[in-house]
């Protein structure tokens, strides 16, 4: 059970760690972080509240992430634990934060990155006949990944992977698709041939 626990709030241990966990299928992002978390000792004393309890609030936390959908990143400095965020990752976020020399700006975006990886995981779960809101947090994530390419949690390959693949579900046409894609390579950096098909 303990373990379960760990495997729900194990991809802000990751996103906090710095890792690159784009490159990773969930099943091995999460076990990652799971194993990051029971080899050091929980952050605040987490390791004595109730199993139960915090698996219950890690879900809420992670389906609050809907209530996002529409709303631009956080700017200022997040003074607040937004509904997404779980105490148990709240905690962990502003302890990483506090080793940072701008602690402000560095809670700002691992917030930040922490919604937008909370997201990207909701978007695989969205039954396709939800075409509101898939076309919504679908485009959403678009906008954002540029942001977290600057920000070096995401490398240029695995953002343009992301891309292609929320494009694909977004849109049908196959050269209003690669204009697009074109587009959207371009606010990472990366120039992408229209003619032909990949």
């Amino acid at each position: 059970m303990k373990r379960g626990i760990w495997l729900l709030g194990g991809l802000a241990v990751v996103i906090i760690a710095g890792m690159t966990i784009w490159g990773q299928d969930r099943e091995t992002r999460e076990e990652q972080s799971a194993s990051m978390m029971v080899d050091h000792e929980p952050v605040g004393g987490i390791g004595e509240l109730d199993p139960d309890q915090l698996a219950a609030e890690q879900l809420a936390a992670n389906q609050a992430a809907w209530a996002e959908l529409g709303e631009k990143p956080y700017q200022g400095p997040v003074t607040e634990r937004p509904a997404f965020v779980s105490s148990l990752e709240w905690r962990v976020l502003k302890n990483v934060a506090q080793q940072h020399p701008n602690t402000e700006q560095e809670l700002t975006r691992l917030v930040n990155h922490l919604r937008f990886a909370k997201q990207w995981d909701l978007w695989h779960e969205i039954d396709p006949q939800d075409q509101t809101r898939r076309s919504a947090l679908g485009e959403q994530l678009l906008l954002e990944i540029p942001d977290r390419v600057k920000n070096q949690e995401l490398d240029v390959v695995h953002a343009q992977q992301m891309q292609e693949s929320l494009l694909m579900a977004l849109i049908p046409d196959v050269t209003e698709r690669r204009q697009r894609a074109a587009q959207e390579a371009a606010r990472i950096g990366v120039q992408f041939r229209v003619e032909g098909d990949s």
